[in-house]
């Protein structure tokens, strides 16, 4: 993350980002680089009966003029934020949710509107190790995955999905009913904003889903559009 100040990440209950759903507010270098916040909002309402705030004091933990990396966690309601590139280690800010939820979809911006702050993201996800065997498909019928092939082959449905689990390159597939045709993506190593798509009849493209059914390659960038992307190998 290259930034200067105010950078916030919410993790939300809603798979459509609804803020009237729990969710979890994270901003790193809040009042002027100073500090680093974690909170627990029940909805979008400013009501202090609403909320679960833990803060600390984290002097300049951002940088104008580099990338600095931080990590992001909730699991079993510990929500933590650290820096450096291992998760669990370097804490900088921590809290036990006494009422977790699963989060369905993320969402980072820099404060724009309020502070005039334009930040540049490159956000890792896993995707090599923890694939569940579940896909989904976040488009209607009538679209297809635009990204690195890996092979065309003719197959059912079931057996594409069974070879694109076989692969963990594979995050993507593209299929065609009619014609029983089966298409293999990857995501490479380039930096992703999107999956790019086109429109074609007849066409469907599914997507992994990792660590759960709802944590799936394709939902966290639709909920991500603005920022870089980089697959993680592990």
């Amino acid at each position: 993350m290259q930034e200067c100040k105010n950078v916030a990440l919410y993790a939300s209950s809603s798979d459509n980002k609804d803020s009237t759903k729990p969710l979890y507010e994270i901003i790193i270098g809040s009042h002027h680089n100073k500090m680093t916040i974690v909170r627990r909002r029940n909805d979008a309402s400013l009501q202090a009966s609403s909320r679960i705030t833990k803060h600390d004091n984290t002097q300049n933990v951002l940088s104008c003029n580099e990338n600095r990396p931080f990590w992001i966690s909730w699991e079993a309601g510990s929500i933590m934020v650290g820096s450096g590139n291992r998760v669990g280690e370097n804490v900088l800010v921590s809290l036990i949710d006494p009422d977790p939820f699963t989060v369905k979809s993320l969402g980072i911006l820099t404060h724009v509107t309020l502070y005039k702050e334009v930040g540049e993201w490159k956000v890792f996800i896993p995707v090599k190790d923890n694939f569940i065997g579940y896909y989904t498909s976040c488009e209607a019928l009538g679209k297809k995955a635009v990204l690195l092939s890996l092979g065309v082959v003719s197959s059912s449905v079931l057996k594409c999905a069974m070879m694109c689990s076989q692969l963990n390159s594979c995050a993507v597939f593209n299929y065609q009913n009619q014609d029983k045709r089966c298409e293999l993506l990857s995501v490479g190593t380039d930096p992703l904003t999107d999956v790019p798509k086109s429109l074609a009849a007849g066409w469907q493209y599914y997507a992994k889903c990792y660590d759960e059914h709802e944590a799936c390659f394709w939902m966290f960038l639709l909920t991500l559009p603005r920022f870089s992307i980089r697959r993680q190998k592990h």
